[in-house]
């Protein structure tokens, strides 16, 4: 488990002496910190964790429930929405999860033709915004 954790470490490692990939590195190093600051590997919290980890982070975890692994079965794509969307606030950022929300409620009525979750309402501020949002909230204000 110990030397699982440091793949973060690792993979941000690997990218951070390769200009492309320069502006990726926190996204690989953050995306399994938690919002409440449980995470590895440097128990960010909050604003503090790099938009675009947290975006990676919960399209990660969705990825690893629908999907079966040597440890367990995999979860139906709506079970599996629903408990990202009930972790928001604790592994997940509250607005990042309302995107989440938004875009898998949509993407998941296609599939199975309901409502799979509960979308946020209409009114909740959408992708640039968000990211205005957080990068206020990260500055303080």
């Amino acid at each position: 488990w110990v030397v699982m954790r440091d793949h973060t470490v690792h993979g941000g490692n690997i990218l951070k002496n390769v200009s492309f990939f320069h502006e990726i590195v926190p996204m690989v190093r953050g995306h399994h910190e938690r919002y409440d600051g449980k995470g590895y590997p440097d128990s960010l919290s909050g604003a503090q964790i790099p938009l675009g980890a947290q975006i990676i982070a919960i399209a990660d975890a969705y990825d690893t429930l629908i999907h079966d692994r040597p440890y367990k079965k995999a979860m139906p794509p709506r079970e599996a929405a629903g408990r990202l969307i009930k972790d928001s606030g604790t592994h997940f950022h509250p607005r990042v999860a309302e995107a989440f929300a938004r875009v898998m409620a949509k993407e998941l009525k296609e599939v199975v033709g309901e409502e799979a979750v509960e979308a946020p309402p209409a009114t909740a501020p959408q992708g640039p915004q968000i990211r205005e949002e957080l990068e206020l909230e990260r500055d303080g204000n």
